[in-house]
């Protein structure tokens, strides 16, 4: 049987999802996992590998590049306030989705928390 898993979050997210796909591999199910975990990717990828499962990853829909989403996650946690945070994430989010979708438009929103 083919089957497709979804899944994002943390760490503590993604491994019960990892274990399910290990599980139904070695059942002899062709499985895909695809997540948005953002950190370990060489660790997860050999465990795949190892288990014949197949493990795509997926940063956001606006991000094409794991390291880039690094790169966002890692500025927001430096901010130990979850509102300066929200704020990080959501003007690098809304500036990207901008760029992307109205070029022409050369207002930038910069947050003052």
């Amino acid at each position: 049987m083919q089957i497709g898993i979804q899944t994002w979050g943390s760490e503590g997210d993604f491994r019960p999802f990892m274990a399910l796909a290990v599980g139904l591999s070695n059942a002899g199910h062709k499985v895909k996992l695809v997540a948005t975990i953002l950190s370990e990717v060489s660790k997860y990828s050999e465990i795949a590998e190892k288990f014949d499962f197949e493990l795509q990853y997926v940063a956001s829909p606006v991000v094409n590049d794991l390291e880039e989403a690094n790169n966002i996650v890692n500025s927001a946690i430096k901010a130990s306030d979850p509102l300066k945070q929200f704020a990080i994430l959501m003007e690098y989010f809304f500036t990207l989705f901008k760029m992307k979708c109205f070029p022409q438009v050369l207002i930038y929103v910069k947050s003052t928390i």
